[in-house]
């Protein structure tokens, strides 16, 4: 089952069409580029994404930077590290 059937509606997060229709954006409120998350706002999006994977379990976890055209450093310098310890 595609991701599609879970998902309603299309954002623009990504800033490019064909990833803006097959992704879930998932947005931490704040500015994380010069500070972390707190570790519950961490523990949240790893519980997130680890749902959506249950759902998919092909997902790519990535970033906003990596798939935006114009050059951001959202959602920080945290995310690399981050994302190595990903379940």
């Amino acid at each position: 089952m595609s991701l599609n059937s879970y998902v309603d509606m299309i954002g623009w997060g990504a800033g490019r069409w064909d990833i803006n229709c097959r992704a879930v954006q998932i947005a931490l409120v704040g500015n994380y580029a010069k500070t972390e998350p707190t570790r519950e706002a961490l523990d949240q999006l790893q519980k997130l994404i680890l749902y959506y994977r249950g759902l998919v379990p092909s997902i790519i976890v990535t970033s906003h930077k990596a798939v935006r055209p114009q050059p951001t450093d959202c959602p920080g310098a945290w995310w690399d590290e981050w994302r190595k310890t990903l379940k």
